[in-house]
């Protein structure tokens, strides 16, 4: 099956980059970028299929950008990436991040499908700039650059300098409790481990959460940390907390000892039948079963 290469050009442009060479700040940045372009292909694919909990393992060896060329015109980076079966996730992160930088350059505001959680990685991208340089994109959807400045780069500081406040609801299982540092360990539905922050006001309810584990689930609101995949990270402050009962399957409920369906099944016999039973059949089990001769009657 042919496979899809999307290419992108980042290009340093100033005076230390006449000569075609990257410095140490330069290989910082390419990180920092390849980065974000695999973040937020990440996000972008789970956007489209929110069912899924987990990404596909071989998504993350193909979608990992990589720097395959250097070439002249101060110093251009040629960067490719591999599609994920026939999704366009990767081409799609090239040209988001591209749109945001032009947002930033224009002072407007961001597009509205970049993932709020990947601004931290993006304040970081272009920290080197000098004042007379630029990083410059360029991808498969434009022919001219789009530059990056260190002014630009100090007004989308100034503009989106905090975290943001990301308020969710989920429902878990506490496994673990600190009292002393306020702290749980939360199991998600889909098996993964989070921690949360409680207050003091929470802590009866947390810990009687623990104790009935088994049979309860929290329901928990509040401000909460994201991975640069989109997944919940921990719960960072804990708004409210409400006790729902855990949903069993009427099969879970009915479970008895297999000694009491042994006997269910023997009264079901009847004593005729019982009583013509050899008294030695746990003895002599390969006799019956297979025809080998009585132990009793092998010496």
């Amino acid at each position: 099956m042919n496979q899809k290469i999307i290419q992108a050009i980042q290009i340093f442009s100033g005076e230390r980059y006449d000569s075609c060479q990257l410095d140490e700040d330069a290989l910082s940045e390419l990180i920092t970028y390849q980065k974000l372009l695999k973040a937020t292909a990440k996000v972008l694919w789970k956007q489209k299929k929110p069912d899924r909990a987990r990404l596909p393992t071989e998504f993350e060896k193909k979608c990992q950008p990589k720097v395959v060329g250097i070439h002249q015109g101060s110093a251009c980076v040629d960067i490719e990436v591999f599609e994920f079966g026939n999704g366009n996730e990767c081409e799609e992160a090239i040209e988001l991040v591209a749109d945001t930088i032009e947002a930033i350059n224009k002072d407007t505001e961001l597009p509205k499908n970049f993932p709020k959680q990947l601004l931290s990685l993006l304040r970081q991208y272009g920290k080197t700039i000098k004042a007379d340089e630029s990083i410059g994109q360029i991808t498969p959807k434009r022919n001219k650059a789009v530059k990056y400045t260190a002014d630009s780069r100090k007004r989308f500081l100034e503009k989106f300098n905090d975290e943001p406040r990301n308020l969710v609801e989920v429902k878990a299982e506490v496994t673990m409790v600190n009292v002393v540092n306020q702290k749980l360990q939360l199991k998600l539905d889909d098996g993964r481990n989070v921690s949360a922050s409680f207050k003091k006001d929470q802590e009866k309810l947390v810990t009687e959460a623990l104790m009935q584990h088994q049979t309860i689930r929290l329901e928990i609101s509040g401000e909460a940390t994201f991975t640069l995949e989109g997944e919940l990270d921990a719960m960072t402050d804990i708004h409210s907390l409400n006790v729902t009962p855990l949903q069993t399957s009427n099969t879970s409920t009915s479970k008895q000892p297999i000694w009491a369906s042994f006997q269910e099944i023997l009264n079901d016999i009847p004593d005729e039948i019982l009583d013509k039973l050899p008294s030695d059949s746990a003895s002599e089990l390969d006799h019956y079963l297979y025809g080998n001769p009585k132990k009793k009657n092998a010496s």
